[in-house]
Order: structure tokens, then sequence, then C-alpha cells
């Protein structure tokens, strides 16, 4: 015969308090949101130079929860990391970055670290698909911040 053998189980805190430290490590949401970005940019690409269209409309699904994210900070790291090539660009775009406190920000006052989006000074400049992404990512920013003004300056 085979006897059964019980098996003690441990209680539910017990569990979670051993898993507790690496759940106690977040990440900065700024940090998360460009990594996002970073993957849609990766999307977008794949679809222009796959030619399948169903990337870029997977992008074009996740741009309301992007758009919610968004904030001054990330959109000058995506700026900074993504505009290598062209620093008349990269200004330009700079330009219309609205910090949250309704004052236009002074490039030179605060450097932030930017993440490696793109390698520096890459001879290639961006992809028209992936400039006019983060040009609508920029605009989301300022119609959000009630800009009508520095949005139509920023489509034309």
């Amino acid at each position: 015969m085979v006897e059964a053998n019980d098996v003690e189980m441990k209680p539910a805190d017990e569990s979670s308090a051993a898993s507790s430290p690496e759940a106690e490590v977040k990440k900065d949401p700024d940090l998360l949101t460009i990594e996002d970005i970073r993957e849609q940019v990766k999307q977008l690409e794949k679809a222009v130079y796959g030619k399948d269209h169903r990337y870029a409309f997977r992008v074009l699904r996740c741009l309301a929860n992007t758009r919610r994210k968004l904030n001054t900070n990330v959109l000058r790291r995506l700026v900074q990391g993504y505009y290598t090539h062209s620093a008349k660009e990269r200004t330009a775009l700079e330009a219309f970055i609205i910090d949250d406190n309704d004052m236009e920000i002074e490039i030179d006052s605060k450097p932030v670290p930017s993440p490696k989006l793109r390698p520096a000074r890459s001879e290639k400049p961006l992809i028209p698909e992936v400039d006019a992404y983060l040009h609508l990512l920029v605009l989301l920013r300022l119609v959000d911040l009630g800009k009508a003004g520095e949005a139509r300056e920023c489509s034309g």
C-alpha cells in the first residue's frame, strides 16, 4: 500500500515575503515610458522596412495610453536621444517642449542624461515615420497643456 504523505503548506504571507525585496525595486515611470516609446519606434521601423502596416497600427493603438504618460522629462529625453543626426532639428523641436509649469525650458540650465536610443552622431537621419511620430508626441503634449498657438506652429 502507498501511504499518502501530507505536504505542509506555507502561509501566503511567508511566500510573498520572500519575493517582496524583488517587488520593492520599482523603475522610474519616465524610464518605463521611454522604453515603451523605444519599442514603438522599433515597431514603426519594422513596419517601414518590412512593408507591413500592422506594426504601425499597433503603435497607433497604444497612442492614447502613451499620451497619458507623456511629460516634459520624457519628451526632452526622447528628442535628445533620437535627434543625434541634426542639432538644428533637435533644437527646433526642443523649442516646443513646454515645462509642466507652463514656462519654456532653458536647454542649458538642466542637463538631462538621455538614454542610448540611437548611436551618437548617427550618420543616418531618422526615417520620416519616426520623425513624424516624435513630432506627434510633442504636438499632443502641447494640445494637452492647452497651448494651441504653439501646437499650430509645431504642426507647420
